[in-house]
């Protein structure tokens, strides 16, 4: 199963219930990361071949000006879920995406909607 690394703003809750469930998930808060520049948590997401998830949509338009193929990153747009509400969207992501977010994706998923598009981005996909 995929690696995961969950950014801030996400329920650190959300790790163990991932983990319970065999995924192999880290939080920033718990390698030291909290608060760090976006380039660190995209570089050890690279360097452990992670997937992120985050709040973040800076991160899309991260991958567009770099022109990498990895690491893949899921964006959500929700506010104020909890953790068993997250760790249900992030399980469910990973079994209906996996391939795809090991082949190197970028996912926006919103309520309702799950958008891909594979990785490389152009410069004009970065809009989430």
């Amino acid at each position: 199963m995929a690696k995961v690394i969950l950014d801030e703003g996400l329920s650190r809750l959300s790790v163990n219930l991932l983990k319970a469930e065999g995924v192999d998930a880290v939080h920033v808060h718990d390698i030291g990361l909290l608060s760090a520049p976006d380039s660190a948590v995209m570089k050890i997401a690279l360097d452990e071949n992670r997937i992120v998830f985050t709040l973040d949509h800076d991160l899309h338009s991260m991958l567009a000006l770099s022109g990498l193929r990895f690491p893949s990153v899921v964006f959500f747009r929700f506010q104020h879920l909890k953790a068993r509400e997250t760790y249900e969207k992030f399980l469910s992501i990973l079994q209906n995406y996996e391939s795809d977010l090991l082949a190197g994706s970028a996912l926006t998923v919103s309520p309702g909607r799950v958008r891909l598009r594979r990785l490389p981005l152009k410069r004009y996909e970065s809009l989430s």
